[in-house]
C-alpha cells in the first residue's frame, strides 16, 4: 500500500472518529462539540396529546428545567432541554410528528382518485361535499368541452350525437377547503384553492387543486397547534 493511500485512509478515520473528554463528545478534525449523536434516544410520538402526557408524566426523569417546545416549519413539535453551557445547543428529548400524508396540491388526480382523496384527506364539510358530488360523477364517454369564465368551470360531456345527450356539470373555479395538514386532533385551517380541470376521452377527466393564500394558513396553523398543547395542560414555553 503506497503512502498516498495510507494518508487517505488516515484522513477518513480522523473525519469520522468521535472522542469523548469529561463526558463531552468531540470531532477531533474540527474539535467541535458533537451534539445529538445518539438519535435513537430521541422519543418519537405521533400526537400532541401523547407529547403533552410525556412531558407531564416525565417517565424517564428528564431534567426539564429550562426546557422549551419548538414547532418546526413542517409542524413537527420538539421537546428540547435547556442550553448546554459549552455551546448553548439543546438536547433533543422527544418530538411529535404528524403521521398523516397530505394531499398533493398542484397534481392532477383522475376523478375517482380525487373523489377518494376528498373523502379521506379533507374535513367533510359542505364545500368538500359539493365538490365531491360533481367530481365523482364526471365520466367522459365520447368527448368533453371545458368552459372557464373565471368564477366556475362548466364541463360539457358529449354522450351521443344529439344536443339532449350532452351532460353539463359546473365546478367552482375557487373553493374553500380544510385539508388535513396538521395533527388530526386540531381544527384544520381553512384556505382557498383554485380548482383546475382537464381531460379527454383517452385519459378521462382529472382534477387538481392549487393553494392560493400565499401560506397564510401556516401562520394560523402554528397558533392552533400551540393552543392545543396548552389545552392539554403543557406549561413549557412554546416557540414557532
Amino acid at each position: 500500500m503506497d503512502g498516498t493511500a495510507v494518508k487517505e485512509i488516515k484522513a477518513i478515520v480522523e473525519q469520522n472518529n468521535v472522542i469523548e473528554i469529561d463526558g463531552q463528545k468531540f470531532a477531533p478534525r474540527s474539535y467541535g462539540i458533537v451534539r445529538n449523536v445518539d438519535h435513537e434516544n430521541t422519543i418519537k410520538l405521533t400526537t400532541l396529546g401523547s407529547l403533552a402526557e410525556f412531558v407531564k408524566d416525565n417517565p424517564q426523569k428528564l431534567d426539564l428545567e429550562g426546557a422549551i417546545i419548538v414547532i418546526d416549519a413542517d409542524f413537527t413539535v420538539k421537546l428540547l432541554g435547556r442550553p448546554c453551557e459549552q455551546d448553548k445547543t439543546r438536547t433533543h428529548f422527544a418530538y411529535a410528528e404528524n403521521p398523516v400524508k397530505p394531499f398533493q396540491f398542484g397534481k392532477h388526480y383522475d376523478s375517482e382518485a380525487f373523489s377518494i382523496a376528498l373523502k379521506t384527506l379533507f374535513v367533510d364539510d359542505d364545500q368538500a361535499r359539493d365538490l365531491w358530488e360533481t367530481a365523482s360523477t364526471i365520466q367522459i364517454d365520447e368527448g368533453v368541452t371545458f368552459v372557464d369564465n373565471g368564477t366556475s368551470q362548466r364541463i360539457i360531456v358529449q354522450k351521443g350525437t344529439s344536443a339532449a345527450s350532452k351532460d353539463a356539470k359546473t365546478i367552482p373555479s375557487l373553493t374553500l377547503l380544510r385539508p388535513y395538514r396538521i395533527f388530526t386532533e386540531c381544527v384544520q385551517p381553512e384556505s382557498p384553492f383554485l380548482v383546475r380541470l382537464k381531460g379527454d376521452r383517452e385519459t378521462g377527466a382529472s382534477v387538481a387543486l392549487y393553494e392560493t393564500d400565499g401560506g397564510k394558513w401556516q401562520v394560523e396553523a402554528f397558533g392552533i397547534i400551540a393552543a392545543k398543547l396548552k389545552e392539554y395542560g403543557l406549561e413549557l414555553p412554546i416557540y414557532y
